[in-house]
């Protein structure tokens, strides 16, 4: 966790000292603030959570912006083939981009086909942050999962015990994406781009003895104790209102 908070102030400082490098004279204004939130969504990943959140982003000068989104996450209890059987998971997920637009707002109608919801960014008000544009996109989330596993399930002397699994997930994308700014202040963003994250897992209170057989396997049996790097992918799509 500590390197990786080191990882993200060091890019967050690169992403803040180009805009000293930068004296472009536009004519153009930026908009102040944006407002916007990801529509609760179940989030791809292991434990299916709902996501509330709200977000800002803050257009400082030369076409760059810091946009940051706090989010509240919840689930209900799942135990199905889809998902890992669980019996709630809550937790908050913090998303922090640095953000430079290409003054490019004609949009490339070859992507449409490839991202159908780029069809609704048509018609974009001229702003400096709106267009394309790439982001370095950080996410912090910490999470924490009721499971239930049961000793000797087919016995008369079958015992439940219920643990928590505390997870972290840190993840650094680059993103392409598009803000669009239409009539009566509605803003559309959308973005895509890869990226890594670790994940690091832990559990309490487990006993080990979870007879589930779809918990058993290799995939579900990483969840409650694990430390590992792999691919990340950001699709969404944010809706809100700015100036």
């Amino acid at each position: 966790m500590k390197m990786f908070l080191k990882l993200f102030i060091f890019f967050l400082f690169v992403f803040l000292q180009t805009l000293s490098f930068s004296q472009t004279i536009d004519s153009l204004r930026g908009t102040k603030f944006i407002i916007t939130t990801l529509p609760p969504f179940i989030s791809w990943d292991i434990v299916p959570c709902t996501n509330y959140n709200i977000g800002t982003e803050i257009y400082i000068k030369n076409r760059k912006s810091l946009y940051v989104n706090v989010g509240y996450l919840e689930s209900g209890a799942t135990n199905d083939w889809l998902s890992l059987n669980q019996l709630g998971t809550k937790g908050v997920k913090i998303q922090i981009e640095g953000k430079h637009y290409f003054n490019k707002r004609d949009l490339i109608e070859p992507l449409i086909l490839a991202f159908c919801p780029h069809i609704f960014q048509y018609k974009t008000k001229n702003r400096l942050n709106t267009g394309y544009y790439f982001a370095l996109h950080s996410t912090i989330q910490q999470t924490q999962t009721k499971r239930e596993e049961i000793l000797n399930e087919y016995s008369s002397n079958s015992i439940s015990n219920i643990y928590k699994v505390n997870r972290s997930v840190f993840a650094i994308n680059g993103v392409f994406g598009y803000t669009c700014l239409k009539k009566y202040f509605l803003v559309i963003d959308y973005a895509v781009g890869p990226g890594i994250r670790l994940v690091y897992s832990n559990s309490k209170n487990n006993l080990g003895y979870d007879n589930n057989t779809l918990q058993s396997s290799k995939y579900f049996s990483r969840f409650d104790d694990d430390l590992h790097l792999g691919f990340n992918l950001v699709y969404q799509i944010r809706i809100g209102f700015g100036n």
